[in-house]
């Protein structure tokens, strides 16, 4: 299985947006506060690895066969949040929306967290938009 780090550096608001929705949007190269995700306090440094696979697993498959397929073709994306003495990992209800190699989008943190970071620009939104499908279909034309 493959795996995709999304490691987020501590610093300036880099990469990292506030999208239409209220979903997180973040670039591979993401920096973000120093702040809680879960609640916006400062973190000082605490850092959650959250794990995230896409879903593999429809009603349909022979699942000793599928299950095979996934282990040597999946994609498992990891992520580095921060977080404050505060909150316990019980406390992430982080969820992906969709990845990609480079863009991950999950809902699930706080609102006041959200605040902190600017609103996705024009030219990602694009990139965006659409169904999994059209975003296939554009990353693959390009």
């Amino acid at each position: 299985m493959r795996e995709v780090f999304f490691k987020l550096r501590i610093g300036a608001i880099e990469g990292a947006y506030r999208g239409i929705s209220g979903d997180l949007v973040l670039l591979r190269e993401a920096s973000l506060p120093d702040r809680c995700i879960v609640c916006a306090t400062p973190a000082n440094g605490n850092i959650h690895r959250a794990k995230f696979e896409p879903l593999h697993d429809p009603a349909w498959h022979v699942p000793f066969f599928y299950d095979i397929l996934y282990w040597v073709f999946g994609t498992r994306y990891i992520v580095d949040f921060s977080f404050c003495s505060i909150c316990t990992s019980g406390n992430f209800d982080i969820q992906p929306v969709w990845f990609s190699k480079k863009v991950g989008v999950l809902r699930g943190a706080s609102n006041t967290f959200m605040k902190l970071l600017p609103s996705v620009p024009p030219e990602l939104s694009a990139d965006l938009d659409g169904s999994w499908r059209q975003r296939a279909l554009r990353s693959l034309l390009r």
